[in-house]
């Protein structure tokens, strides 16, 4: 932008305000998603443990559907795989 000095070329100073604002702007967003992940890994966790206790409490298996790899983060492009979550009685 300095370089570039012509009539109707940017000026520094607004471009640097508009930069700083697009950084905040990522920043809170960014902040959103990381938050939002976190609380669909707690979903995940949760559901996943009140299976567990729906299956020991009955003692029979259930259709599961977990992440190819490990891991719970949809964001990360893994595949769902099906499986059987059992407990013997």
């Amino acid at each position: 932008v300095a370089a570039r000095r012509q009539a109707g070329g940017a000026a520094p100073e607004p471009l640097q305000a508009m930069l700083a604002e697009c950084r905040d702007a990522l920043a809170r967003h960014r902040a959103w998603s990381e938050e939002a992940a976190a609380r669909v890994a707690a979903a995940e966790t949760a559901l996943l443990s009140r299976v567990r206790e729906l299956i020991k409490t009955e003692g029979s298996c259930i259709e599961q559907v977990q992440f190819s790899g490990g891991g719970s983060h949809a964001a990360e492009g893994r595949a769902w795989e099906p499986g059987l979550l059992c407990t013997s009685t």
